[in-house]
């Protein structure tokens, strides 16, 4: 699988990537040591289940500028749902705005890892 390959395949945007990076080497690079540390989202998901919401907002603005450098649109998206609704205090939407992101989170590092391991 090529790195453009896996962009199409998780609904991320290659082109803006390799235009902000350069190099398609250095997307491979980043992307595959975004998936080897999930310290922001093991953050994320903590806070959300404690219902700490001004913690959480900091994890998901991590998250959100992280995926947004990447162009990872399909996570970057309710990532950045997630941190606006957080950044306004949280509310009953909270929730279900992180379940769209650890929805797409789990997806984008399942394809980051079998890309890897195609990779090798």
């Amino acid at each position: 699988m090529t790195t453009k390959e896996l962009y199409d395949e998780i609904g991320a945007n290659y082109d803006e990537v390799v235009h902000r990076l350069i190099k398609e080497s250095l997307v491979q690079r980043f992307v595959i040591k975004f998936a080897k540390d999930d310290s922001t989202f093991e953050q994320l998901c903590q806070t959300m289940q404690e219902k700490d919401y001004k913690e959480a907002f900091k994890a998901a603005h991590t998250l959100k500028g992280v995926t947004l450098n990447l162009a990872l649109t399909n996570l970057s998206t309710p990532t950045c749902e997630l941190t606006e609704n957080l950044r306004a205090g949280g509310d009953e939407n909270a929730p279900a705005l992180f379940e769209k992101v650890k929805e797409q989170y789990e997806l984008t590092i399942a394809k980051i890892k079998e890309y890897e391991a195609s990779a090798e």
